[in-house]
């Protein structure tokens, strides 16, 4: 019989969400995180593990496991992705603004 208090937060995976995101298992070349997002949809969203179970088989906390479900909730897969941190932003910025003088003082 499961203990606590039951969750509000009800996750469903499409067809071709659930294909997506076993993609992404499969993946050599995706970030970890992105990986271990994917594995803990897939414990909830298909296989039915309760939240708590699930973010203790993938390593994460289940305050994070919360926040990743509420993304992909409102996002779907793509919410899964790291969002820019605002220091990334700032020195791709300046990495672009770098690039243009130098193009500029090439062409004059």
């Amino acid at each position: 019989m499961p203990r606590g208090r039951p969750t509000a937060l009800l996750i469903t995976v499409t067809p071709q969400e659930q294909t997506t995101l076993e993609t992404y298992l499969r993946s050599h070349s995706l970030p970890g995180l992105l990986i271990r997002r994917a594995r803990l949809l897939l414990l909830i969203g298909v296989q039915g593990v309760s939240i708590r179970q699930a973010a203790a088989q993938v390593g994460l906390g289940r305050q994070h496991a919360y926040k990743w479900l509420k993304r992909f909730q409102a996002e779907g897969v793509a919410g899964l992705q790291d969002r820019p941190r605002p220091q990334d932003l700032t020195r791709a910025r300046e990495a672009q603004a770098r690039k243009r003088r130098e193009r500029a003082l090439c062409q004059t």
